[in-house]
């Protein structure tokens, strides 16, 4: 299987992934709800010609979940610059987009290129509504689980106690559906390729950490790109890419970053989604090799 678990090892601080590949370096960052897993299908392509950090960010995978208290996207980059030694590539999908060119404003001398994938830029009123409804049934299903897992665990508790706790973390007649998400991400009829991307999210999101998850998303759903004037000074070479067809990072969206980026190219996937780098890493890694590859031989 293309994403079969890899072992890991401690990247700095509490942070957990692992590293293959011979070359510049370069650090891949994954979405909400994902693990390092996530980009098997890109390293397949790139490996030869990149030293590769893949990480799991925190809350996510086998990397500690960052403390409750006020989460926000630069707390994600200073757990991640743990990983950073030297002058690094950094990559990153949808959350993991918006980490890296945070990292790029806020630690310029540790980013020297940046890829912008599946990334967003100033989501319209819609798709935050959408988005922060979204957050808000993660945040009570974790709550939830959370709940629930305490009032187990305490043998004390009488069992109004524990209908009481739970029942105000909220209601738990149904675990939260992956169906709507994969829907978005894949499609509803997802077939080859993207049945087995599916199957392998489906899989990661239920053996997700809820808080880890519910906290990583409530950070996605109310963070943006940086403000237009610091975009354009980050001046490293940057590619900037999404499908046609995912309509929350939109084509429109990735041309607006990569014109504000004084050194950008853009790429636009035909028939591709969100979760691109696994549906579609072949027209991907080129790119990417293309932007970023010292060899001549690319």
């Amino acid at each position: 299987m293309i994403w079969t678990t890899q072992p890991r090892f401690n990247l700095g601080g509490e942070l957990q992934g692992y590293r293959i590949g011979e070359g510049p370096p370069m650090l891949l960052l994954h979405g909400v709800g994902m693990r390092a897993e996530f980009w098997a299908s890109l390293i397949t392509e790139m490996r030869a010609d990149f030293c590769i950090t893949v990480v799991d960010l925190p809350g996510h995978g086998h990397s500690e979940s960052l403390a409750a208290s006020d989460l926000n996207l630069a707390r994600y980059s200073d757990r991640i610059v743990d990983a950073i030694d030297k002058a690094t590539i950094v990559i990153g999908h949808s959350l993991g987009a918006l980490i890296a060119l945070d990292l790029a404003a806020r630690y310029t001398q540790r980013v020297s290129g940046l890829g912008v994938i599946n990334g967003i830029y100033r989501r319209d009123e819609s798709a935050s509504i959408q988005v922060c409804k979204r957050a808000a049934q993660l945040a009570t299903q974790s709550a939830t689980q959370s709940a629930t897992q305490s009032a187990t665990q305490s043998a004390t508790q009488s069992a109004t106690q524990v209908a009481t706790q739970v029942e105000k973390a909220g209601d738990t007649r149904a675990p939260l559906d992956n169906k709507a998400t994969l829907s978005r991400w894949f499609g509803t009829d997802p077939q080859g390729i993207e049945k087995d991307a599916a199957a392998a999210c489906d899989h990661w999101l239920r053996e997700a950490d809820p808080t880890g998850y519910s906290d990583a998303y409530q950070v996605f759903a109310h963070s943006d790109a940086p403000d237009d004037a610091v975009l354009r000074t980050l001046s490293v070479p940057a590619l900037v890419a999404t499908g046609n067809e995912d309509p929350n990072s939109s084509p429109s969206m990735t041309r607006a970053v990569a014109a504000l980026l004084p050194d950008a190219q853009h790429l636009i996937v035909d028939k591709a989604r969100h979760m691109m780098p696994m549906t579609h890493s072949t027209e991907l890694a080129h790119a990417l090799l293309r932007r970023f590859s010292t060899s001549p031989s690319v």
